[in-house]
């Protein structure tokens, strides 16, 4: 059940949460809005976990994530790739998001440079996809270079095997599960080796100067069949802005879509990880996850998430460049697009 209606009716919802829920449906709304769907319980925003102490060792200053750009992060994971200076052990300055679910790196950088594809029209058949382009192609090699400072384990998943450990080889690594990540960093007692940072600002367009980080979530819907849709949204209400209930999802583990609550993440711990997570869920734009933004969108146009995955990796083998890469993406989005015609 769309809940535009809901949320006109309580406005002070929407103001709360850090995300929510939203999609386009030509059916409901224009396809130049968001419809929202669903109230978001709890985030999991995209993080990326620094080595301080790698690092150190190379002589690289902790950068200010508010205000560090895709240049920063390409530069200190070149300069902490090679053979540590203190341990002498091979270190690698970066591990993305794993390869098998490599598009959701293509979200995070194309948000970043602010690569708006989409011109909507009235139905997503008269829709144009405008791919291929110069911020595609400089997503495409921004992430195959960054690729090239990686562990030769990370195409097979085995690269964050130490990770989270003292004998640790990665100076960055991005990741979705942030708070069981800070529980392992806990659990091991290496609170002060390791710090949480967001990813750059977006650099120009509407949303410039917010994070590119994007959230995925944990949601409630109101069944469209249902015929106690008033009790639903009251119980929904209830689970995003009751202080117990925002109580009771710090404690077991998650991380509020409630703003205010999220800001509570200092309590629970240290603010090199506290302050990292608030900062993204209190900024980041309530249409902004990992399944639709301005940059990207999987729920409407069919192979897209499995494509991008496809092109990346065979392009951080080196076996596609970015143009071949765009035209390959582009033709199954044409295939694609002319079914529905």
């Amino acid at each position: 059940e769309p809940l535009t209606a809901y949320l006109e009716k309580d406005p002070q919802v929407k103001d709360a949460v850090g995300m929510m829920a939203m999609r386009k449906n030509s059916e409901i709304a224009p396809l130049s809005e968001y419809v929202p769907y669903g109230l978001t319980v709890n985030v999991n925003p995209v993080m990326v976990v620094i080595d301080k102490e790698i690092l150190e060792h190379y002589g690289q200053a902790i950068p200010d994530y508010e205000n560090w750009t895709m240049q920063d992060i390409m530069e200190i994971a070149k300069a902490t790739t090679g053979t540590d200076p203190v341990t002498g052990k091979q270190t690698y300055g970066m591990s993305m998001i794993a390869a098998a679910s490599a598009n959701k790196n293509y979200i995070w950088a194309s948000r970043a440079v602010n690569n708006d594809i989409y011109e909507w029209g009235d139905s997503l058949k008269n829709t144009k996809v405008n791919f291929v382009n110069d911020k595609t192609k400089e997503v495409f090699n921004y992430l195959t270079e960054l690729s090239s400072y990686a562990s030769p384990d990370y195409i097979e998943g085995l690269d964050m095997a130490n990770a989270y450990t003292q004998d640790n080889n990665l100076a960055m690594f991005i990741i979705e599960d942030v708070y069981s990540a800070y529980n392992t960093i806990k659990a091991a007692g290496l609170e002060d080796k390791y710090m949480l940072a967001a990813l750059p600002k977006i650099e120009d367009g509407e949303f410039k100067g917010i994070t590119s980080s994007h959230m995925g979530d944990w949601n409630m819907a109101i069944c469209n069949t249902s015929t106690q849709k008033d009790l639903a949204w009251e119980f929904m209400k209830f689970m995003v802005m009751d202080d117990v209930v925002q109580q009771w999802i710090l404690d077991t583990y998650c991380i509020p879509a409630n703003k205010e609550a999220s800001g509570k993440l200092g309590e629970y711990m240290p603010a090199d990880y506290a302050d990292p997570i608030s900062y993204v869920v209190s900024t980041s734009p309530l249409e902004f996850s990992a399944s639709a933004n301005n940059c990207y969108d999987s729920s409407n146009f069919g192979t897209f998430a499995n494509d991008l995955t496809t092109v990346l990796n065979e392009m951080f083998q080196g076996n596609m460049d970015a143009d071949a890469a765009m035209e390959y993406v582009k033709k199954n989005l044409d295939d694609y697009m002319s079914t529905l015609n």
